[in-house]
């Protein structure tokens, strides 16, 4: 186990002629081909290669029994008689995971397996599953191809049209527009999103050149795994060579040959010249050839090294807060808990850690295919990849960790060079750095800010997808928002600048209860979140005029916001008392979560589809193998079906940290649900959890809204389509002219009555306070 390759190989050669050494030695003497097809392999592919590991152990079987015959072998490569015939007739080519059929023309015959040896045998089923995904992948790109065409058709076709014009030459705007800047906002807006089309279907055309050129290496590493595997073949039984004749046979098959592939790349690059390189295919085809930067060891060593770093600062706070605070002959009293700005701190780890959560879903939506970018309305040339996302939450927390270590030590007395600082001073820095880090560069960060300004604006702004992605961040992070309101709070007042001011309390004097931050601001910070969210699903209704599903997604944000606000504003229905009023506010607590659980899982996750929503005549997706789960996983491909138990674990972990998330919404000063101070210490473990949800939540809703767009506007697996076809798809109104105005009243009138009612459930929470 320990000698080198070469060393291996040798050994092997040395004892060719015991058949027992070489059935110790079963893949060692097969070379470094092996590891060359399991580096260059495409990950979500790597079941469909041929199995040049199990073929190499079909060989050292061979060697213990009796020499084959070259007979059989030339009956292997004809497989012309009954028994093949027959067993062709019932093992016929398929597509895998019950995808289409590949064409009966296009069929090999299989060998019967009481004629051949097991290795003939073996190779054979494992030629003919490559061919077999091959022909399925070649007519997924065909179909894809033909979508593109008619996409290109339709976005160049428009070009000439009024709205295009009109971004190519502004000069029409200038009957409509009053002033020069409503023409240049106009103009501008326009050729916005003309740009933005024209790049979204630039990455498409890339896309499905990439998957063509995937394929085509899949194919020709196929081909070199089947000629070793026969040379090796040949070398150990000299007295039957089959090569030859086994390599006339593969050479017939379509993933040998790749004409229909090699058209379909030139086509690809035919049609990226003629709409983006000015005719030229020389340019196209160098374009389209580009690999995506992968990163190189010294990037995988800097980004592993500043999170090392900034782990390590953690630690060794976390060192000082549990081992080095209980050290009786430390002078310091200091209790990090009764700290106001602890508060600060916290809310900048969470923040931080949700960045850190981002990088990780970034990574994963690109690594199983979910097109993110464009359904979340982002511009490609600006959006962050993972690699960009993960090193600036490193570089936050590493700033993070040195702040928070040093402030420790500071308010401890314990630095040796820096006692004599302001407490004050290093918080300030850490807000400061964050900030900056967050505001700029400002082309990167413009679109989130933007988006955060059109969710507070609800309803009266209009409503996407990614708005709506947004505005649900926004509710999970009501523990971060509560916790800068206190921290502000300390600032403004002027209580930082009292001599014990680290040691005041969790709140400080003027924070705590009866002022107006724990009586107004917090109550108000913790339901504002779910308003917004509310009136987004009211505006939606108002535009479309669907009851279902906005209205119903408006009543359960009203249902959480109430229970929120009567357990603020009752804290004797939350804190453990017995009566009826607490009954029933527990058992709308309940209620409330288990309506957000199930909408989870049914309308963001699209789990939970007991009735079959395949469109009528078409079936594109793998029939569904549990009621509980949809028609697609992407992660969880049909050739590992074990990891189904992913789905199934975030159910159980999402119903639990539901729970935990409406009870996060009621202020620690407002009674506790446990009936002792155990709430206080367990709201950053809540909000940490909070964070992991949502998180967890994002995976699976990215997931299904991509899957929704590849069904309805694509079908079949994938999604690389423009961002005109993500808009129409997501915002989900009626066209104008079919939308009547009688409707559009109706539906106004009663979005107003809902919003009112929910006003007047909160006004009444908060006049019948405690």
């Amino acid at each position: 186990l320990l000698l080198p390759k070469h060393r291996r190989k040798l050994l092997a050669r040395s004892f060719r002629g015991s058949r027992v050494l070489q059935r110790l030695l079963p893949l060692w003497s097969m070379g470094g081909f092996a590891d060359v097809l399991r580096a260059h392999r495409k990950a979500r592919w790597s079941k469909e290669y041929l199995d040049y590991e199990g073929l190499g152990e079909a060989l050292n079987e061979e060697l213990s029994g009796p020499p084959p015959s070259l007979r059989n072998f030339h009956t292997f490569t004809s497989a012309q008689g009954e028994d093949a015939a027959e067993e062709s007739e019932l093992e016929c080519l398929s597509a895998p995971n019950g995808q289409e059929e590949v064409p009966a023309s296009e069929q090999t015959p299989l060998i019967s397996k009481e004629k051949h040896p097991k290795f003939a045998h073996k190779l054979r089923q494992e030629v003919q599953k490559v061919n077999r995904f091959y022909l399925w992948k070649l007519h997924q790109c065909d179909a894809r191809l033909e979508l593109q065409r008619g996409l290109l058709d339709v976005h160049f076709g428009t070009a000439q049209s009024a709205r295009e014009r009109r971004c190519i030459s502004p000069s029409a705007h200038s009957a409509a527009a009053e002033t020069f800047h409503d023409l240049a906002n106009a103009v501008s807006s326009e050729c916005k999103d003309f740009s933005r089309q024209e790049r979204s279907l630039q990455h498409a055309m890339y896309s499905l050149h990439k998957r063509c050129r995937d394929l085509d290496r899949f194919a020709s590493l196929n081909y070199a795994a089947t000629a070793k595997i026969l040379k090796r073949h040949d070398h150990l039984f000299p007295a039957a060579p089959i090569k030859a004749q086994m390599l006339q046979w593969v050479g017939d098959l379509e993933f040998v040959q790749r004409r229909n592939l090699h058209e379909m790349q030139a086509e690809i690059e035919q049609s990226y010249a003629e709409a983006f390189g000015e005719g030229d295919v020389g340019v196209a085809r160098a374009l389209l050839s580009l690999e995506k930067v992968h990163l190189r060891g010294f990037d995988v060593f800097h980004l592993g090294w500043r999170t090392g770093v900034g782990c390590g600062f953690i630690v060794w706070f976390i060192w000082d807060v549990i081992v080095d605070s209980t050290d009786e002959r430390h002078p310091s009293a200091y209790n990090l808990f009764k700290d106001p700005l602890w508060h600060l701190y916290r809310a900048c780890g969470e923040m931080i850690l949700l960045l850190w959560c981002w990088g990780a879903l970034t990574y994963i939506w690109g690594r199983v295919g979910v097109n993110w970018v464009d359904i979340m309305g982002l511009d490609r040339n600006f959006a962050m990849n993972y690699h960009e996302v993960f090193d600036e939450a490193s570089l936050s927390t590493i700033f993070y960790g040195a702040n928070l270590v040093l402030y420790f030590k500071v308010v401890r007395q314990d630095t040796g060079f820096a006692d004599d600082l302001e407490h004050w001073v290093l918080p300030a820095v850490l807000v400061a750095f964050l900030a900056w880090r967050q505001l700029f560069p400002w082309y990167q960060r413009r679109t989130l800010i933007v988006t955060i300004g059109s969710v507070l604006l609800s309803p009266f702004s209009e409503v996407l997808f990614q708005h709506t992605f947004v505005a649900d961040v926004i509710t999970s992070m009501v523990r971060v928002w509560t916790d800068l309101a206190l921290s502000a709070c300390f600032i403004i007042s002027g209580d930082f600048r009292a001599p014990d001011a680290s040691q005041s309390g969790p709140d400080s004097p003027s924070c705590r209860s009866g002022s107006f931050t724990a009586a107004v601001a917090i109550p108000i910070i913790s339901v504002l979140p779910l308003w917004w969210r509310c009136m987004q699903c009211l505006h939606q209704y108002g535009r479309s005029g669907k009851r279902w599903p906005y209205l119903a997604n408006a009543f359960k944000y009203a249902l959480a916001q109430s229970v929120s606000l009567f357990g603020i504003f009752h804290p004797s229905w939350s804190s453990g008392a017995s009566g009826i009023l607490q009954s029933v506010w527990l058992i709308l607590f309940l209620s409330a979560s288990l309506y957000q659980f199930f909408w989870d899982l049914r309308m963001d996750w699209g789990l939970l589809q007991f009735l079959d929503e395949a469109p009528e005549g078409r079936r594109p997706l793998p029939k569904r193998q549990s009621g509980l789960l949809r028609e697609r996983l992407m992660y969880a491909a049909p050739t590992n079906p074990r990891l189904r138990i992913l789905y199934y674990s975030a159910m159980h972990v999402d119903l639990l940290l539901r729970m935990t998330w409406t009870l996060s919404l009621i202020p620690t000063d407002k009674g506790d649900p446990f009936g002792v101070k155990l709430q206080e210490y367990l709201n950053p473990l809540f909000a940490v959890l909070e964070i992991g949800r949502r998180s967890m939540w994002a995976l699976f809703r990215l997931e299904h809204e991509h899957l929704k767009l590849a069904v309805h506007k694509v079908g079949e697996d994938g999604f690389d389509t423009v961002g005109e076809v993500v808009k129409s798809h997501t915002f989900a109104t009626m066209p104008e002219d079919v939308f009547k105005d009688a409707r559009r009243a109706k539906s106004l009138v009663e979005s107003i009555l809902f919003g009112a009612l929910v006003v007047a459930i909160a006004i009444l929470a908060a006049c019948t306070k405690e």
